[in-house]
């Protein structure tokens, strides 16, 4: 076991938070100055493992994850077309994970370059042998460390920034390696979604997951990307982009625009 106690909240830094509930490994808490709901306490350890087991089990599980959700990665690069489309475009990838998303950015526009963050060694190996001409670190530190003065003109944080501990540090350091201009595309559970308001803490994707340790609503999200320093924060609700038929799809798009849906799409510009 490898306990971590969080004192402060990690956005607003207040210790005025109480228990909001019990979880597996995880003790969640609700900050009384920023509304924001996190894990005050959990396995470290046990999270690691959960989350090589889920989602890295083996180079098939990985392929076949890709797959699955082609669709989905389709969506995410609709959503910023037009930001991919000029020369000497560079996108960093962050949770780069299986590599679904940056694959994908590769097939449909060969000439951006990419540089991927993942500190997964079995998802680390995987991106080596598929995507080859990438730069690939295993922390946003040892990136900062290798820069050159170039910067990126997108930045994508895809079902990552739920899992780290300092959600808003990792934002702020993102703004920072961000050309002025560029955006960034962040995508994170929705605590707040139809599940949710059915099932509670068992809605099975948001607060059931072991591997989650930040729980976003729209407002908080917006709210902390607009104190890193972003000019303008908006709210990705296209149609499409998933993996459901045409009439789940239309579903899912009046849930995102009601603000109910199970994942929430920001883009924040600098």
């Amino acid at each position: 076991m490898q306990i971590v106690t969080v004192v402060n909240c990690p956005l607003c830094h207040s210790t005025e938070h109480k228990i909001y509930a019990v979880l597996d490994h995880r003790e969640l808490r609700i900050c009384f100055e920023c509304k924001h709901l996190f894990a005050g306490k959990f396995d470290k350890q046990r999270m690691q493992k959960v989350y090589n087991e889920e989602y890295h089990g083996s180079e098939k599980d990985m392929v076949d994850w890709n797959l699955r959700n082609n669709n989905v990665w389709e969506g995410l690069c609709r959503n910023i077309k037009k930001y991919l489309e000029g020369k000497g475009v560079r996108l960093l990838d962050m949770g780069a994970g299986t590599g679904g998303f940056a694959l994908k950015i590769k097939e449909r526009y060969p000439e951006v370059a990419l540089t991927l963050i993942e500190n997964s060694y079995f998802a680390k190996i995987f991106l080596k042998n598929n995507i080859k001409d990438a730069a690939i670190y295993g922390d946003l530190f040892e990136l900062e460390s290798a820069m050159d003065s170039g910067k990126f003109d997108v930045i994508t944080i895809l079902q990552t920034l739920e899992h780290l501990e300092n959600p808003k540090e990792i934002c702020e350091n993102l703004y920072g390696i961000l050309k002025n201009g560029g955006i960034l595309l962040l995508t994170v559970p929705n605590r707040k979604s139809y599940k949710v308001l059915f099932n509670g803490i068992n809605d099975g994707l948001c607060f059931s997951n072991q591997t989650h340790i930040h729980f976003f609503d729209r407002a908080g999200m917006k709210k902390m990307l607009l104190d890193c320093g972003f000019s303008k924060v908006k709210r990705v609700v296209q149609l499409g982009g998933s993996n459901h038929d045409r009439l789940m799809s239309f579903f899912q798009w009046i849930l995102r625009l009601l603000g109910f849906s199970t994942e929430n799409r920001f883009v924040a510009i600098k």
